[in-house]
Formats: C-alpha cells, structure tokens, sequence
C-alpha cells in the first residue's frame, strides 16, 4: 500500500496540469521578525514556528489516539478491519476519516515549509521521502519511534553537512536507513513478528 501510494504520487506529480507550468513560487514567512542567535547557532523565526507547531500537533496527536474514543476505533480499524467491523466500528468512515486527518495534516506542513522552500509540485518528495524513512527507522505503528527517528535523522543530516560536507547532507539520511533495512529493518521501537504459513 504505501509504495503504491508513492507511485500514484509520482504518477499524478508528472501528469498533472501544474507540471506544464513548473516555475516555482516564493512565498514570504509568517513573521518578518528576524530569529535568535544562540551562539554558532541562528535559528530562523520560520523554523521556531514550525517547531512549535509540530509539539503542538504531536501533543494533540497523542490525546487524540490515546484518551478519545474516535482515536481508539481508529486505532482499531488500522489494526484488524474484520474484528473491527465485528465490534461495530464503522470501517469505511474511519478510513475515509483517516484520509481527511492525514490530508489535513500534510496541508498544515505545506503551509509552514512553504516560505523556506520554494512552492513548486515537487516542494513535498523530499521531505514524504525523509518522513518514510524515520518512521522505518522507528518502527512502524509507533508514534514514539517515528518522532525519536525523525529526531535522529535531523541531528544526523545537521551534524553531517557541518562536519563532512554539504552537498551530501541528505545522502546520510538514506544511509542510515539503508544500515537500519539491513541490520534492524524492523526499527528502533519495532518488534519482530512471527507469521505461520
């Protein structure tokens, strides 16, 4: 399911009408205020206002599964849709739910990293493409192994531009990911599971 929801991303970027007019676009920052400088370190205003969006989104992301009946049934439907359906869930709305969540929350990324990247059809490739691999590195079905993974990901690509070089800052991303496929494919927080054929 999810590399074919990555093909039809592919397919539907290349063929839509915005790839016959590909110029990219600029769009200015919410805030004109310039960041703060800690130290070596200066942190762009655009940038805190992302990460503070995000602990908000991930602190109401964890009520909302863990405290909220809604979040339970849509816990339950992505874990077994049969016994789901067999306890009264209503799987076609919880998955057409899930689509409208997930949609919403990637709207709210487009919105926050438009202004450091340029607004073009492809804006999202890299960063979807860095998000699968800290959930992989993770483990997947763990929302705590997908923010640790990301996290990791992060101080790797930061430490690796500053001390290596630059222009391969988001090839040690993947290769990291390529050692975690081969050494622990089943991520940080993943467990291994046995099925009987």
């Amino acid at each position: 399911m999810i590399i074919a929801t990555i093909g039809a991303s592919i397919f539907l970027s290349k063929h839509s009408p915005c790839a016959l007019w590909p110029q990219p676009q600029v769009l200015s920052g919410w805030f004109e205020t310039p960041g703060i400088q800690l130290g070596p370190v200066y942190l762009d205003s655009q940038y805190l206002l992302i990460m503070g969006v995000t602990l908000v989104l991930v602190g109401f992301n964890f009520w909302f599964f863990e405290h909220t009946l809604l979040g339970k049934k849509l816990q339950a439907t992505s874990q077994d849709k049969e016994m789901a359906s067999l306890l009264g869930i209503p799987v076609a709305a919880m998955i057409m739910l899930t689509f409208v969540y997930s949609a919403l929350l990637g709207g709210v990324a487009g919105i926050l990293v438009a202004p450091i990247l340029f607004v073009s059809i492809q804006m999202g490739s890299t960063i979807a493409l860095k998000a699968f691999a800290a959930t992989i590195i993770g483990g997947f079905g763990d929302v705590k192994g997908a923010i640790i993974g990301g996290l990791a990901l992060g101080v790797i690509e930061t430490f690796g531009a500053a001390y290596i070089s630059v222009p391969y800052k988001d090839g040690f991303a993947f290769l990291v990911l390529v050692g975690f496929l081969i050494f622990r494919p089943q991520g940080i927080f993943g467990e291994r599971v046995a099925e009987k054929a």
